[in-house]
C-alpha cells in the first residue's frame, strides 16, 4: 500500500553526456528507463514529482499516457430508442474493476491517473543534480512528510528495499534513512520534512551529500540486500549491466545471497552448511547439464545457499518461513526450492528439477561435513528409534532421495552394480 504522506522525487534533467545517449528514454524490457523508475516508486508513495530539463517534452510524453480511443457509438434503431431509456455514462470518477476491464476488451477504459507532477529545471545545462533536487523540494515541501530521491536511471530498486526503508523511520528523531549495499551508500534515501528548509537554503557545496551532512547525527544507516541501489546507467557498460540484471532479477547471485544471510542474521554455522550444500548441488547440476538435462544452474546455486536461511532464526518450520521471506523479497522461484528442501513434492521428480537437486545435496551434508545418504539418515533414524511415526516419515524421505539418485544415474548413463546407496552417492564424498 502506498504511503500517501511520502512523495517520490525523480531527477531526470541532465544531459546524459557520459552515456552518449539520452538515459531516460533508453529501453528496458519494453519501456523507457524513466517509466520503469516511476513504476518502481509508484506502489510505495502518494505523489510523484519528476524534475525535467534536457528533452523535457519527450520525457513528459513518455510518462503521460495517450488517451484511450473512444469507440464510435453503436447504431440504435428508432424503435429501440423510443422504448429504451437513454444510457447514462458513469461519472468521471467511476473506475471499472480489473475483471470488468478484462472481460470487455472492446471498450477500453482510460488508464488510471499517474499522480505525476513535472518541474522544469531551466538551468539544466549548467547546474548539477542538487539544483534539480532543490527545485523538487520547493515544489513538494507543503504537501508531504518526506520523499524518496531516485535518479531517473535507477529502475531496479526492489519493493522489499523501499518498504524496509519506510518501516525504518519510526523515530521522530530520524531525518534521513540512507540505504547501503556492502558498505556503500545508494539510492533512494528517504529524506524527511525536517530537512526541507535546510536543503532549500543550502549553498550547494558538495551537492546533496554536502547538505545532508548537517543531519549526520539524525541519519539512520540501513544495510539492504539489494545491489540495485547502486545501479544506474551513467556509462554504456552500466546500462549493459542494468539490462542483464533486469533479466536475472528473480534469482539472486551468490553475493546477494550472502547479503540476505546478513539481513536475516542467519547463524554462521548454518551459512557454512549452506555453502557446502551449494557446492554439492552445483556438482550434481553441472554433471546433469553436461548430460543434456535441463536445469537452471543459478537457481540451483541460490536455492542451495538459501535453503536454511531461516534455520536458527525462526522458531517455526524453517523451510516454510525461509520460503515466505524469499517470496516477500521478490524471489518466488527460489522460494519454491527452499520450501521443498525438507519435504519434496512428487512433481519435482518427473522430470528431475532444481528442487530435487538441492533436496539431494542437503541430505549429503551433515552440519559442515559431507556424508553419504546412508550416514545422514542413520543418524536421524537412531535419534527417533522409539518413535514409529517419525521413523515412517524418515524412511519415506530416504526413499525419495534414493529415487533422485537412481534418476540421476539413469540420466548420466551410469549403472551402479549394487543398490547400495553408499556407492551410488560416493561420487561427491
Amino acid at each position: 500500500m502506498p504511503n500517501n504522506n511520502i512523495a517520490g522525487l525523480i531527477v531526470a534533467a541532465g544531459l546524459s553526456s557520459r552515456m552518449n545517449a539520452f538515459k531516460p528514454l533508453l529501453p528496458l524490457k519494453g519501456k523507457p528507463l524513466i517509466e520503469r523508475t516511476v513504476d518502481t516508486l509508484r506502489p510505495w508513495v502518494g505523489e510523484i514529482y519528476v524534475v525535467t530539463g534536457c528533452r523535457q517534452e519527450e520525457v513528459r510524453r513518455a510518462l503521460q499516457p495517450s488517451p484511450a480511443p473512444v469507440p464510435p457509438p453503436a447504431p440504435v434503431s428508432a424503435s429501440a430508442s423510443a422504448s429504451s431509456p437513454a444510457s447514462v455514462p458513469p461519472p468521471a470518477s467511476a473506475s471499472p474493476s480489473a475483471s470488468a476491464r478484462a472481460s470487455s476488451p472492446a471498450s477500453p477504459s482510460p488508464p488510471p491517473p499517474r499522480n505525476i507532477h513535472f518541474i522544469y529545471n531551466e538551468r539544466f545545462a549548467d547546474t548539477g543534480m542538487f539544483e534539480s533536487v532543490r527545485l523538487g523540494v520547493q515544489a513538494l515541501a507543503a504537501g508531504s512528510g518526506g520523499f524518496f530521491l531516485l535518479p531517473g536511471d535507477m529502475p531496479l530498486v526492489t519493493g522489499h528495499t523501499l518498504r524496509s526503508i519506510l518501516e525504518a523511520h519510526r523515530s521522530p528523531e530520524i531525518a534521513v534513512v540512507q540505504p547501503f549495499y556492502r558498505g556503500k551508500p545508494g539510492h533512494p534515501p528517504l529524506i524527511l520534512a525536517s530537512c526541507y528548509e535546510y536543503i532549500c537554503a543550502y549553498g550547494g557545496e558538495g551537492g546533496l551529500r554536502g547538505a545532508l551532512t548537517f543531519f549526520k547525527d539524525r541519519t539512520l544507516r540501513l544495510d539492504v540486500p539489494d545491489p540495485a541501489i547502486r545501479m544506474d546507467a551513467d556509462l554504456p557498460e552500466d546500462y549493459d549491466r542494468l539490462l542483464r540484471c533486469a533479466e536475472e532479477s528473480t534469482v539472486p547471485s551468490p553475493e546477494v545471497c550472502e547479503e540476505i544471510w546478513k539481513w536475516f542474521q542467519t547463524p554462521e554455522l548454518v551459512t557454512t552448511h549452506c555453502r557446502l550444500v551449494a557446492e554439492t548441488a552445483r556438482e550434481w547440476a553441472l554433471k546433469l547439464i553436461q548430460a543434456g538435462h535441463s536445469l537452471n544452474l543459478d537457481l540451483v546455486t541460490a536455492g542451495a545457499l538459501l535453503h536454511d536461511v531461516a534455520k536458527g532464526v525462526s522458531h517455526r518450520d524453517h523451510d516454510t518461513v525461509g520460503a515466505d521471506w524469499l517470496e516477500d523479497m521478490g524471489y518466488p522461484t527460489v522460494a519454491e526450492v527452499v520450501r521443498a528442501h525438507t519435504n519434496l513434492p512428487e512433481d519435482a521428480l518427473n522430470p528431475l528439477d532444481e528442487r530435487a537437486v538441492v533436496h539431494l545435496a542437503d541430505k549429503q551434508v551433515q552440519k559442515t561435513t559431507k556424508v553419504t545418504v546412508n550416514q545422514r539418515f542413520q543418524t536421524v533414524l537412531d535419534r527417533f528409534a522409539d518413535d514409529p511415526e517419525a521413523l515412517t516419515a524418515i524412511n519415506r524421505r530416504k526413499r525419495n532421495v534414493l529415487e533422485i539418485l537412481e534418476k540421476i544415474h539413469a540420466i548420466l548413463g551410469e549403472s551402479p552394480q549394487e543398490k547400495n546407496i553408499d556407492k551410488t552417492d560416493s561420487i561427491l564424498i
